[in-house]
Protein backbone atom coordinates (compact mmCIF):
# COMPACT_ATOMS: atom_id res chain seq x y z
CA UNK A 1 0.00 0.00 0.00
CA UNK A 2 2.44 2.68 1.00
CA UNK A 3 4.69 1.64 -2.39
CA UNK A 4 1.29 2.74 -4.48
CA UNK A 5 0.69 6.17 -2.24
CA UNK A 6 4.47 6.79 -3.46
CA UNK A 7 4.18 5.59 -6.76
CA UNK A 8 0.92 8.05 -7.17
CA UNK A 9 2.82 11.37 -5.39
CA UNK A 10 5.01 11.20 -7.95
CA UNK A 11 2.85 11.40 -10.73
CA UNK A 12 0.35 13.58 -8.64
CA UNK A 13 3.47 16.65 -7.83
CA UNK A 14 4.15 18.48 -10.23
CA UNK A 15 7.50 18.34 -12.37
CA UNK A 16 8.55 21.59 -11.18
CA UNK A 17 9.45 20.07 -7.96
CA UNK A 18 11.88 17.78 -9.41
CA UNK A 19 13.83 20.20 -11.45
CA UNK A 20 17.35 19.85 -11.63
CA UNK A 21 20.01 22.58 -12.64
CA UNK A 22 23.55 22.27 -14.06
CA UNK A 23 26.42 24.26 -15.68
CA UNK A 24 27.72 23.46 -18.99
CA UNK A 25 31.10 24.83 -19.70
CA UNK A 26 31.84 25.50 -23.52
CA UNK A 27 35.09 27.25 -24.93
CA UNK A 28 34.62 29.29 -28.17
CA UNK A 29 31.40 27.43 -29.18
CA UNK A 30 28.16 28.89 -27.51
CA UNK A 31 26.08 29.27 -30.18
CA UNK A 32 26.16 25.82 -31.78
CA UNK A 33 25.65 24.36 -28.07
CA UNK A 34 23.34 26.70 -27.17
CA UNK A 35 21.35 25.95 -30.46
CA UNK A 36 21.80 22.58 -30.04
CA UNK A 37 20.17 22.05 -26.14
CA UNK A 38 16.85 24.66 -27.04
CA UNK A 39 16.10 22.25 -29.69
CA UNK A 40 16.14 19.07 -27.50
CA UNK A 41 14.04 21.09 -25.28
CA UNK A 42 11.82 21.68 -27.95
CA UNK A 43 11.58 18.11 -29.52
CA UNK A 44 10.73 16.38 -25.75
CA UNK A 45 8.80 19.06 -24.72
CA UNK A 46 6.05 18.89 -27.85
CA UNK A 47 2.87 17.39 -27.53
CA UNK A 48 3.99 15.20 -30.31
CA UNK A 49 6.91 13.22 -28.21
CA UNK A 50 4.45 12.49 -25.25
CA UNK A 51 1.87 11.39 -27.87
CA UNK A 52 4.64 8.66 -29.42
CA UNK A 53 5.76 7.80 -26.05
CA UNK A 54 1.83 6.62 -24.84
CA UNK A 55 1.29 5.14 -28.52
CA UNK A 56 4.45 2.81 -27.99
CA UNK A 57 3.24 2.26 -24.59
CA UNK A 58 -0.21 1.04 -25.94
CA UNK A 59 1.40 -0.91 -28.64
CA UNK A 60 3.97 -2.88 -26.27
CA UNK A 61 0.80 -3.91 -23.63
CA UNK A 62 -0.91 -4.66 -26.80
CA UNK A 63 1.53 -7.08 -28.58
CA UNK A 64 3.20 -8.15 -24.78
CA UNK A 65 -0.53 -9.12 -23.99
CA UNK A 66 -1.03 -11.06 -27.08
CA UNK A 67 1.99 -12.95 -26.89
CA UNK A 68 1.48 -14.04 -23.50
CA UNK A 69 -2.03 -15.37 -24.49
CA UNK A 70 -0.87 -17.27 -27.66
CA UNK A 71 1.60 -18.77 -25.16
CA UNK A 72 -1.02 -19.37 -22.61
CA UNK A 73 -3.38 -20.79 -25.73
CA UNK A 74 -0.60 -23.49 -26.97
CA UNK A 75 -0.07 -24.62 -23.39
CA UNK A 76 3.61 -22.98 -22.86
CA UNK A 77 4.41 -21.77 -19.14
CA UNK A 78 4.61 -17.47 -19.20
CA UNK A 79 4.53 -15.42 -16.08
CA UNK A 80 3.20 -11.51 -16.13
CA UNK A 81 6.25 -10.09 -14.89
CA UNK A 82 8.74 -10.83 -17.99
CA UNK A 83 6.18 -9.15 -19.58
CA UNK A 84 5.40 -6.42 -17.26
CA UNK A 85 9.08 -5.63 -15.89
CA UNK A 86 10.53 -3.34 -18.62
CA UNK A 87 7.56 -2.15 -19.31
CA UNK A 88 7.15 -1.14 -15.60
CA UNK A 89 10.90 0.18 -15.77
CA UNK A 90 10.46 2.18 -19.24
CA UNK A 91 7.56 4.30 -17.69
CA UNK A 92 9.19 5.06 -14.50
CA UNK A 93 12.63 6.09 -16.33
CA UNK A 94 9.90 8.28 -18.74
CA UNK A 95 8.59 9.73 -15.86
CA UNK A 96 11.37 10.24 -13.60
CA UNK A 97 14.36 11.40 -16.06
CA UNK A 98 11.90 12.91 -18.79
CA UNK A 99 8.68 14.51 -17.83
CA UNK A 100 10.81 16.23 -14.97
CA UNK A 101 12.73 19.10 -16.69
CA UNK A 102 15.09 21.47 -15.35
CA UNK A 103 17.59 24.15 -16.50
CA UNK A 104 21.25 23.83 -18.64
CA UNK A 105 23.32 26.72 -17.87
CA UNK A 106 25.76 27.17 -20.87
CA UNK A 107 28.84 29.17 -19.87
CA UNK A 108 31.83 30.01 -22.37
CA UNK A 109 34.55 30.44 -20.80
CA UNK A 110 36.56 32.10 -24.37
CA UNK A 111 33.11 34.56 -24.98
CA UNK A 112 32.30 35.23 -21.16
CA UNK A 113 28.75 34.41 -22.36
CA UNK A 114 26.28 32.09 -20.37
CA UNK A 115 22.59 31.89 -21.17
CA UNK A 116 20.18 29.09 -19.62
CA UNK A 117 18.17 26.92 -21.39
CA UNK A 118 15.22 25.95 -19.71
CA UNK A 119 12.77 22.84 -20.08
CA UNK A 120 15.65 20.39 -21.11
CA UNK A 121 14.79 16.80 -19.43
CA UNK A 122 16.24 16.17 -16.02
CA UNK A 123 17.90 13.11 -17.45
CA UNK A 124 19.56 14.89 -20.72
CA UNK A 125 20.41 17.43 -17.89
CA UNK A 126 22.45 15.53 -15.41
CA UNK A 127 24.02 13.58 -18.35
CA UNK A 128 25.32 16.35 -20.02
CA UNK A 129 26.54 18.14 -16.90
CA UNK A 130 28.04 15.49 -15.14
CA UNK A 131 30.22 14.55 -18.43
CA UNK A 132 30.86 18.51 -19.03
CA UNK A 133 31.77 18.39 -15.33
CA UNK A 134 34.24 15.31 -15.99
CA UNK A 135 35.86 16.96 -18.78
CA UNK A 136 36.15 20.35 -16.78
CA UNK A 137 38.36 18.57 -14.49
CA UNK A 138 41.09 18.24 -16.28
CA UNK A 139 41.87 21.73 -17.81
CA UNK A 140 45.64 21.11 -19.78
CA UNK A 141 43.68 18.32 -22.23
CA UNK A 142 41.52 19.06 -25.58
CA UNK A 143 37.82 18.94 -25.64
CA UNK A 144 36.22 17.55 -28.66
CA UNK A 145 32.47 16.93 -30.15
CA UNK A 146 31.47 15.48 -32.91
CA UNK A 147 28.36 16.17 -35.31
CA UNK A 148 26.57 14.83 -38.40
CA UNK A 149 24.01 16.57 -40.69
CA UNK A 150 21.16 14.31 -41.43
CA UNK A 151 20.58 13.99 -45.10
CA UNK A 152 23.80 15.38 -46.91
CA UNK A 153 26.70 13.20 -45.18
CA UNK A 154 27.92 15.85 -43.75
CA UNK A 155 30.14 15.74 -40.43
CA UNK A 156 31.74 18.09 -38.37
CA UNK A 157 34.11 17.93 -35.47
CA UNK A 158 35.02 20.89 -33.03
CA UNK A 159 38.35 20.53 -30.94
CA UNK A 160 38.82 22.91 -28.12
CA UNK A 161 42.47 23.57 -26.94
CA UNK A 162 42.04 24.35 -23.24
CA UNK A 163 43.39 27.19 -20.95
CA UNK A 164 46.44 25.25 -19.68
CA UNK A 165 47.06 22.82 -22.23
CA UNK A 166 50.51 22.87 -23.52
CA UNK A 167 49.97 20.60 -26.25
CA UNK A 168 49.18 22.53 -29.75
CA UNK A 169 48.13 19.78 -31.96
CA UNK A 170 45.65 16.81 -31.43
CA UNK A 171 45.76 13.51 -33.09
CA UNK A 172 42.04 13.12 -34.19
CA UNK A 173 41.13 9.17 -34.45
CA UNK A 174 37.74 9.60 -36.94
CA UNK A 175 35.41 6.71 -37.63
CA UNK A 176 33.60 4.83 -40.43
CA UNK A 177 35.96 6.71 -42.82
CA UNK A 178 36.15 5.22 -46.18
CA UNK A 179 40.13 4.76 -47.24
CA UNK A 180 39.74 4.40 -50.34
CA UNK A 181 37.06 7.57 -50.62
CA UNK A 182 37.61 11.27 -51.51
CA UNK A 183 36.48 13.90 -49.09
CA UNK A 184 35.71 17.55 -49.06
CA UNK A 185 37.65 18.60 -46.01
CA UNK A 186 37.55 22.00 -44.57
CA UNK A 187 39.35 23.65 -41.44
CA UNK A 188 38.19 26.86 -39.38
CA UNK A 189 39.94 28.81 -37.43
CA UNK A 190 37.54 32.07 -36.93
CA UNK A 191 34.27 32.89 -37.56
CA UNK A 192 35.18 32.90 -41.30
CA UNK A 193 35.12 29.40 -42.99
CA UNK A 194 38.16 28.26 -44.15
CA UNK A 195 39.18 26.51 -47.72
CA UNK A 196 37.96 23.50 -49.02
CA UNK A 197 40.83 20.39 -49.58
CA UNK A 198 40.76 17.59 -51.07
CA UNK A 199 41.43 14.70 -48.88
CA UNK A 200 41.86 10.80 -48.93
CA UNK A 201 39.96 8.70 -46.10
CA UNK A 202 43.66 7.14 -44.92
CA UNK A 203 44.39 10.48 -44.53
CA UNK A 204 41.51 12.16 -42.89
CA UNK A 205 40.86 8.93 -40.74
CA UNK A 206 44.71 10.20 -38.17
CA UNK A 207 43.91 13.99 -39.38
CA UNK A 208 45.86 16.10 -36.83
CA UNK A 209 44.46 19.30 -35.67
CA UNK A 210 46.36 22.32 -34.37
CA UNK A 211 45.40 25.16 -32.28
CA UNK A 212 48.15 28.11 -31.65
CA UNK A 213 46.61 29.54 -28.78
CA UNK A 214 45.14 28.70 -25.72
CA UNK A 215 42.24 28.82 -25.17
CA UNK A 216 41.07 28.19 -28.64
CA UNK A 217 39.49 26.08 -31.14
CA UNK A 218 39.27 24.48 -34.93
CA UNK A 219 36.12 23.64 -36.88
CA UNK A 220 36.66 20.32 -38.83
CA UNK A 221 33.98 19.13 -41.92
CA UNK A 222 34.46 16.63 -43.89
CA UNK A 223 31.95 15.39 -46.80
CA UNK A 224 32.45 12.61 -48.77
CA UNK A 225 32.26 12.98 -52.69
CA UNK A 226 30.03 11.16 -54.41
Amino acid sequence: MRRFFFTLLLVVLPARAFALDMEYHTYNGFDPILTAFQKIALIFGHNSFRGLFFSVVVAGILFGGLALYMKAFMGNRFSLGTWLTPLAVGVVLYLGLIIPTGNLIIYDDVLNRFQAVAGVPNGIVAVAGVTNLIESVSRDQWTTFAAAVAGIFLMMVVAFRRHESPYTGYACRLREIDDGADYDVTLSYGYNRGPVTLMKGAALRSIALTVDTAPGSVLLEYCRQK
